[in-house]
């Protein structure tokens, strides 16, 4: 079932998407069944069809992240990590160990570390 809590997880996947650079207009536009999702909260049934819609709406091979608040903030993190690991891979740091356990803030202290020893690495 899609209700208005599906409708707004989705937009919480879509928004750290863009935070992440994609280009939303290559993905889906938003299934014509969704507005209606948002006024409701008895929901409208899914059924395959609709599945595939929301996923390619939301670039996901899969709706069980719109299928709870936990599994859309699950997927909300684990974008916001990836971004993180995308600005560090984009600095030269490319080991990060367990890196798929932490989170964005970890990964965000560790950076920070490595910036601060290659600065100071750099001073005479």
């Amino acid at each position: 079932m899609a209700d208005s809590l599906v409708a707004l997880r989705g937009e919480r996947i879509r928004t750290a998407l863009k935070d992440l650079g994609v280009d939303l207009e290559h993905l889906a536009p938003a299934p014509s069944w969704l507005a209606a999702a948002r006024e409701r909260t008895a929901g409208v049934r899914l059924g395959p069809e609709e599945r595939a819609e929301l996923n390619a709406y939301l670039g996901t091979t899969s709706t069980s992240c719109v299928a709870s608040d936990a599994a859309c903030d699950r997927t909300v993190q684990q974008l916001k990590a990836f971004g993180v690991l995308l600005e560090m891979r984009a600095e030269g740091i490319t080991r990060v160990t367990h890196a798929d356990r932490m989170s964005a803030g970890q990964l965000r202290a560790i950076q920070e570390e490595i910036r601060a020893v290659q600065g100071g690495a750099s001073s005479p």
